[in-house]
Parts: structure tokens; sequence; C-alpha cells
């Protein structure tokens, strides 16, 4: 996997390092996606979980109007 390195203030580290044993994040790199799926509140467990909702689906030709 590829890495980025990203500059925080030493305060800032603090708060993520409390944050990540708050939550139980093994690493920063989790804690960060799971705040950043939080935010933008699509997790990547949800992709796929419709997934056949279309089998057996049929419309009504007046339903198309």
């Amino acid at each position: 996997m590829e890495a980025k390195t990203i500059t925080v203030s030493l305060k800032t580290h603090k708060e993520l390092e409390e944050l990540k044993d708050v939550l139980g994040a093994k690493s920063f790199d989790q804690l960060l996606r799971e705040l950043a799926e939080e935010k933008i509140g699509v997790k990547k467990t949800m992709f796929g979980a419709a997934k056949g909702i279309r089998s057996g689906f049929s419309r009504d030709h007046r339903e198309r109007i």
C-alpha cells in the first residue's frame, strides 16, 4: 500500500492519539478512514448492499409516464 505523510500540530497529534484509544482504532490510518467515512456518510460496507434488488422488480406502463 502506498502511504503519504501529513503534518499536524503536536496538540492535534495528542488529540488524535487519545481519540484512537477511545475508539479502539489500531492505527492512525484506521482512525482517519473511520472519521472520514462517518463524515462523508457512506461506508464502504454499504456498497453493494442493495445488490440484486432489481431482480423481480417490474413497473406498470402507467408508472413510467
